[in-house]
C-alpha cells in the first residue's frame, strides 16, 4: 500500500512541478486571475487524505513494540556514524522537541514572504495557494512515513543499546520502535527543496538569479543539522537520516 501511494503521486501529482514558473508569470502577467483551486490541487489534496488514511491505519494497526523489526541497526556504517557523530551526554535538544515546527514555519514563511515580495496579485491569494500547496505535499510524505515507520518498525538505537535493566522499559512504548526513516528529516529536506524551488522560480523570473545561493546555504544547511541532531542524540542511525533526506528532496 505504501509502494501504491507512492506510485499514485508520481504518475497523478507531482506537486513539485505544479508549474511554479508558469503560476508566477501568470501572476506577474494578469495580476489577481491566477487560479487558485487548480484541477491537479483538488487531486493532490484527495490524495494525500487518502496516503493520511492508509498510514494512519498502518500505525494503528500494528503493534511494533511486540514484533521483530524487518531489519535491525548492527551494520557497520550505522554503527561508524554512531560513534562519530553520537554524544553520550545528549539525550535531547532543542531539534528534539520543537525542530520539526520550527523548520515548517521558518521554511514556509521564508516562501509566502518572497512570493509577496516579488510577484504581484492579492496577498491573500498568493499566501493561500503556496500553503495549500506545500500542504499537500507534506501531508502525502507525512502518510507514507507512517505506514513505513509501522511496517520496518526498526528500534531506536538507544533501545538497541540500552542496558538491560532500561531496556524492558523502553521496549514496550511503541515510539521507540520507529526509526526508519528520520521524520525530523524528512519534514527538514523536503521543506528545504520545496522552499529552494519556489524561490529559486521567483529570483529567475525577476533576473534576481545571482542570489540563490543566499537561500541554498541556509536551506539545506538546517536541514543537514537537523540529520546530524537526530544521530547526535541517538534517536536515530545514520541510514535512517539519510533515508529521511532522500525522501523529503524527493518528495
Amino acid at each position: 500500500l505504501c509502494f501504491l501511494v507512492t506510485a499514485m503521486l508520481q504518475s497523478a501529482t507531482g506537486i513539485s512541478s505544479l508549474s511554479a514558473a508558469d503560476r508566477d508569470s501568470q501572476a506577474i502577467s494578469s495580476p489577481g486571475r491566477t487560479e487558485l483551486l487548480t484541477k491537479r490541487l483538488k487531486f493532490s489534496a484527495v490524495v494525500g487524505v487518502v496516503s493520511m488514511g492508509i498510514g494512519s491505519a498502518f500505525r494503528l494497526g500494528i503493534n511494533e513494540a511486540n514484533r521483530d523489526p524487518l531489519f535491525g541497526g548492527n551494520n557497520g556504517v550505522d554503527r561508524f556514524f554512531r560513534r562519530h557523530f553520537g554524544d553520550a551526554g545528549k539525550t535531547s535538544n532543542v531539534v528534539d522537541s520543537n525542530g520539526t515546527v520550527f523548520t515548517l514555519a521558518a521554511g514556509l514563511g521564508a516562501v509566502i514572504l518572497m512570493q509577496n515580495l516579488l510577484s504581484d496579485g492579492p496577498v491573500w491569494r498568493n499566501t493561500a495557494y503556496e500553503v495549500a500547496v506545500f500542504g499537500t505535499g507534506f501531508m502525502t510524505e507525512l502518510g507514507v512515513r507512517l505506514a513505513v515507520k509501522s511496517s520496518f518498525a526498526r528500534r531506536r538505537p538507544f533501545l538497541e543499546f540500552a542496558s538491560p535493566q532500561d531496556a524492558t522499559t523502553l521496549n514496550a512504548n511503541s515510539k521507540n520502535h520507529l526509526s526508519f526513516y528520520s521524520g525530523h528529516t524528512s519534514t527538514a529536506f523536503y521543506t528545504a527543496a520545496y522552499a529552494d524551488q519556489r524561490i529559486g522560480d521567483l529570483l529567475k523570473a525577476r533576473s534576481l538569479g545571482r542570489y540563490r545561493l543566499m537561500s541554498i546555504i541556509p536551506l539545506y544547511g538546517w536541514a543537514s543539522y537537523m540529520a546530524f541532531s537526530r544521530v547526535q542524540i541517538d534517536k536515530h542511525y545514520f541510514t535512517d537520516v539519510a533515508a529521511g533526506g532522500l525522501v523529503g528532496t524527493a518528495w
